[in-house]
């Protein structure tokens, strides 16, 4: 038995450590990637995430609008942050004008004058698996 818990190593354990004191809960999934985080009252934290944890893609956006037009504000740039869970590895992001980028939290600078509103996707892996989102950068009227 492992500090009082399951024998199974079918299960992820999360650990605090304070002096001889150790608190350990049984977390659901399979294997495990263990992170050790050191507090400073001298405390470690240590924590395995599952595998089995669902892979999410999501993203938040700022969008910089041009405003110096007196019709229309066509977008400047937009700084897109990464907000996925699952602990993504890698990102895919595909933007309206065929360009990509691999950064998990990307600015992109508009070239196209013709077009105000359009979609991004991000493509977010984790081993063998992915998951996607697409949003609409929003337009706005001056």
């Amino acid at each position: 038995m492992r500090n009082g818990g399951s024998t199974s190593s079918n299960h992820h354990w999360r650990v605090r450590t304070v002096g001889l004191v150790i608190a350990a809960a049984v977390l659901a999934g399979c294997s495990s990637t263990e992170t050790a985080t050191p507090a400073a009252d001298g405390s470690t934290t240590t924590t395995s995430t599952a595998p089995g944890v669902p892979l999410v893609a999501s993203f938040d956006m700022d969008v910089d609008y041009d405003t110096t037009r007196p019709t229309s504000c066509p977008i400047d740039s937009v700084t897109f942050t990464d907000t996925s869970e699952g602990d993504p590895t890698a990102w895919e992001w595909k933007f309206p004008d065929d360009t990509t980028s691999t950064e998990q939290s990307p600015v992109f600078t508009r070239t196209d004058t013709g077009f105000d509103g359009y979609e991004v996707t991000l493509t977010i892996t984790r081993g063998d698996e992915t998951d996607s989102a697409t949003e609409a950068i929003p337009q706005k009227a001056c």
